[in-house]
Parts: C-alpha cells; structure tokens; sequence
C-alpha cells in the first residue's frame, strides 16, 4: 500500500497552477474544481467542437448513470462517480474504461441486505432521472421502499426537491496521483489504488440526511477532511449543527471531530476547501468557519454570509462567498479580518480571476467587482447568452471555470459557452452537448472533459 506523506502541507492551494501548489518531491493533487478554484493551468484547449462530425472529440465514452459530481484526471486516468456508491476509472487518452468499484455502505453486511439496498437506491435514481417530484402518498411503493433504506438499512433517504440538485453522488473524487479518495451520500467514505484495489472502505454517521450529502472533501496533511451533520434533537432543544471530520488517508480511521457549530440558513451545501493565511494551510466551510486541520480546532468563525452559500472560494489570504471577498488575517491563534461581513445572501457559485469575479447562470454571465460589500457592489453590464434558460433542475447550478485564460461556462441543458473574461466579457463560441452538463469541466493536459447525464467527453484538438 502507497502510504501518503504526512510531512508539510499537502493539498489544495487555490488560484495558483497545480505545479505551484505542492512542495518539491510530494504528489500534486486534484479534487473539486481541479485545485478548489476552478482555474486551470491547461493550455491549447480548443474553443469549438462538434459531437455529431467528430471534430476535437478525441473519445467519448458512456457513463453507467447521472450523477453531479465532477470529473477529475491524474496520472493518464479519469475518474467518476456515479449514483448511487459506484467509482469508475477511464484511460484518459482512449477513453476506456479500465474498472469501476461500488464504495458500499453496508460493506460487509450479508449480500441479500446489500442487493436489497442496491435495488431501492436503483429505483430512486430513476425516479431521480425522470424528472419526477419525490411521491407524497405514504402508500406510494417508492415512498415504502424510501422508509425502508432508513428503517432497514440506515442509510438516509433523499426526499424533496433538493434531491433533484444533489443525489448521493455530488462528491467529487479526490486523488494525489497515487491513491484516490471519494465519499457517498449513502455514509460510505473509501480510498483506493488507481488500479482499482481498495485500501480502506468505512461508513461514517449520515444522520441528518441532506444536510450531509453536498459537502466536498479534500485531502490535507495526510487526512480526510469533510462536514458532517448532526440532526436536531428536540428533547434537548438543540437545533440542527454541523462538524468537521478529519480521517486517516492511509486508514480510514477517525483522528479529530471539530466542536459542533450552527450551519446557516439554508447552507446545507458545505463546502470546504483551503485557504493560506501568513503562510499557513486552513480548512475554510462554506458556512465561514476556518479550522486548523492538524486538530480540528476552529481558529476562526461567522465569515461569510450565513445564508444561501453553497461553496467556498480561496486565494492567498482571502476567502469568497458568492462574489463577495473577505481578506483575512492572523491575530495570535486567531484567524480574522478588517473587511466588513457580507451583507445579502447569495447561492451564487463563482470563479475569481483577475481581480474579478464571474457568476454564470443558465443563459447570463454577471461580472462583479468584489472589493466592496454585497450590496453595494458595482457591476459591470451583464452578458447574456442569448440562450432560452431551462428554468429545472437540469440546468444543475454548473459553475463556470477558467482554461487558457478563457471562461467556460456550462449554461443552459447541454450548452457550453467559452466568454473571453474582463469587464466586459465576450462571448467566443457556443457548444452543444445532446445532454444536459451536470457539472463543472476539468482541464488538464490540452484535453478539456466534460460530462453530462449521460456521457463522459474528452475535447482536445483534432490532429
């Protein structure tokens, strides 16, 4: 077994090429958003391509079902997940598939409880990909069969509408090039070889239900960093909280909880990624908490805007909600800022780049100055895509990324617009997809992948 290097930091730097983020001799590393900020140091991605002719499609290559987490390429291989616990790995150069796992949950349990529990998950992402509301009627065999993952299997059923922008496969994979980590929304948390050999498998508490399923992990000073959510417990009068958790990369097993901390209104989508203050690596949530991921300590605490952030940003010293930008610094053992706090709420996702920051919707660009508080901010005038929005859950809330200087923005189902960013962004070229895009493209090596509901794609310049 490859053992990570526990020495130094390791993990994500954001805003910065992946060549600069690791220290000489340890393993570059890549989960969501590529490095968590959505750029990219990828050159010679093309602008234009064709699914139906072929042109700079170098492979396209089936998925085994939807899912919203994004791709992620290393080591000549891209990796998936899938709904509902499956991990699947391709030749990056070909497209083929080289191996796919199923992360169970209830591993080890006997295998006619596993199948049974397969088979209710299988009819809830179908119910899922249809379009369907979650049914209502207590007597609805999908309702019974939903009852039953929780009665019967303890896995936490996913019931409303926010199903339809989450699914239990949301978390992006996460790998240093030599082992690859992925966490479900079914409880299960998994490393294994990029030959497909599983290192460690264990499923982690899932009370709580949605609140656990959307949070990103990373992999930071040899361990696995993610939130977890603790239900309300109306005996005691205690509201709903959240907790950072921090496992063994190499083991699976548990080295820190963080202390328990409220989430905000409506962040149930908790985010983490990391953020360098005086030279030194934090953990950053999306609801504004910064915490050292050597103990789990929450050094800092009530950044951001409380309200309907779903992801977090970082640069050098800075953090960002939406388009608002928040610069920290250290006093003491303390994290804090002179920036004042943000003033609205927002579930915008963002990218920063050039002192600017983007938030893409299904048929619009906004570009935002982020210097000022956010109610007051300037905005530059608005681009549109001249695209009819699809105002459903499958236009998915894709964030845009930066390649080669270039913004690619995932608009409405099955668009990909690439704008020329600045001030006054413009629009270079239009792509479309027979699907709609579930999440955000990873750019490595002149090879842009994409992926929809149905299909992985690799866009690289035709020869």
């Amino acid at each position: 077994m490859r053992v990570l290097k526990t020495a130094g930091w390791i993990g994500l730097l954001p805003f910065m090429s992946l060549a600069t983020t690791t220290p000489p001799g340890e393993p570059a590393m890549v989960g969501f958003r590529g490095n968590g900020s959505g750029i990219y140091s990828a050159r010679n991605i093309p602008t234009t391509w064709d699914i139906a002719s072929g042109k700079n499609i170098l492979w396209s290559a089936p998925l085994p079902e939807c899912a919203l987490s994004e791709p992620i390429s290393i080591a000549g291989k891209v990796f998936v997940c899938c709904e509902p616990e499956l991990l699947v790995c391709y030749d990056a150069t070909t497209g083929k598939e080289l191996w796919k796992v199923t992360a169970s949950a209830l591993d080890g349990e006997p295998r006619d409880k596993q199948e049974k529990a397969q088979e209710i998950l299988k009819n809830i992402i179908a119910h899922w990909k249809s379009g369907a509301d979650m049914p209502k009627e207590k007597t609805d065999p999908l309702t019974i069969q939903i009852d039953s993952l929780k009665k019967d299997f303890g896995i936490e059923p996913l019931r409303n509408w926010l199903f339809g922008w989450q699914g239990y496969a949301y978390n992006t994979p996460f790998s240093d090039g030599h082992l690859v980590w992925v966490r479900f929304g079914t409880g299960s948390v998994g490393c294994y070889e990029l030959e497909g050999r599983r290192v460690w498998l264990k499923r982690v508490s899932n009370k709580g239900g949605i609140n656990v399923l959307s949070s990103q992990m990373l992999v930071i000073k040899g361990k696995v960093i993610f939130v977890e959510s603790i239900p309300p417990d109306k005996r005691a009068g205690t509201p709903a909280l959240y907790k950072l958790t921090g496992l063994d990369a190499n083991t699976g097993e548990e080295t820190w909880h963080s202390k328990p901390f409220p989430p905000g209104d409506h962040s149930w989508a908790s985010g983490v990624t990391v953020v360098h203050v005086g030279g030194t690596a934090y953990v950053v949530t999306s609801g504004g908490q910064i915490i050292d991921p050597d103990s789990g300590e929450i050094v800092g605490e009530k950044f951001g805007n409380w309200g309907y952030c779903q992801t977090v940003y970082a640069d050098d010293g800075a953090i960002y909600f939406g388009p608002q930008r928040i610069r920290l610094k250290r006093d003491g053992a303390r994290i804090v800022s002179d920036d004042p706090l943000p003033t609205g709420k927002t579930a915008d996702r963002v990218v920063a780049y050039d002192g600017k920051v983007y938030v893409a919707k299904p048929d619009s660009l906004n570009c935002f100055d982020p210097s000022t508080p956010l109610g007051e901010q300037k905005t530059w005038p608005k681009l549109t895509y001249n695209i009819p929005g699809d105002k459903t859950m499958k236009d998915y809330r894709v964030t845009p990324i930066i390649a080669d200087g270039l913004l690619f923005c995932p608009a409405a189902a099955g668009k990909l617009v690439v704008v020329k960013p600045g001030a006054k962004p413009e629009i270079q070229a239009t792509n479309s997809f027979p699907a709609p895009i579930t999440a955000s493209p990873f750019a490595s090596e002149g090879r842009l992948f994409v992926r929809t509901t149905t299909t992985l794609y690799c866009i690289s310049q035709s020869q």
